[in-house]
């Protein structure tokens, strides 16, 4: 694509109007209801909270200590029976390029043929947002050591992002995803600018 614009299928804490507009920028982004077919939404994108990128986030506990976790945040998971529910949202290049960034966890890939929104044209595409090989790795070995947990304010932000949108799309959200690790009350530290890779692109079999 890269001219004129295409869509993102959210199915996290990009549901959220708010969060989504901060992500990008900018208010008014436009989005609508979609699904996605051939995945489940599971906890198995994980960032090691004593990483050393100085660009990157982490968490602190209540005491202000930089715990030695894995942070998991929502990914999905093959499971070709299953469908999950979330927004498609309306972007251009210049907001791949920003979202590309942001989701240095995860692989964007087009999924075109996967999501299904009244909003979606004909030949427009479609890209999602999967976990790479190497955060999902970090979620199974974590979870091995009993090292993996869920920011309780992350995990609220993303059931909130779903009610808002209507009581059977958070219905949908529950019954679409695997129940999450440890829920922690840590607190995000946000690194002072943000740079990195831009994630590789693909297509979904």
């Amino acid at each position: 694509m890269m001219d004129g614009y295409c869509w993102v299928f959210g199915y996290g804490s990009l549901v959220g109007s708010g969060l989504l507009s901060q992500s990008l920028g900018r208010a008014g982004v436009e989005r609508a209801p979609a699904s996605l077919r051939g995945f489940r939404r599971a906890w198995n994108a994980g960032m090691a909270n004593r990483h050393d990128d100085p660009t990157d986030k982490f968490y602190v506990d209540e005491d202000g200590l930089r715990p030695d976790v894995v942070v998991a945040f929502l990914g999905l998971r093959t499971q070709p029976t299953s469908t999950v529910n979330g927004v498609v949202f309306r972007v251009g290049s210049d907001d791949l390029a920003q979202l590309d960034l942001r989701e240095r966890r995860y692989s964007r890939v087009d999924a075109t043929h996967r999501v299904s929104s009244g909003a979606i044209g004909r030949g427009e595409r479609v890209f999602v947002y999967l976990p790479t090989p190497e955060a999902t790795a970090r979620c199974l070995g974590a979870a091995h050591d009993d090292r993996l947990v869920v920011p309780q304010h992350y995990f609220d932000a993303v059931a909130d992002a779903f009610g808002g949108l209507g009581p059977e799309h958070l219905a949908r959200f529950s019954a679409s995803t695997d129940d999450p690790p440890r829920l922690s009350p840590l607190n995000r530290v946000e690194p002072p600018g943000v740079t990195g890779p831009v994630a590789p692109r693909s297509r979904l079999p």
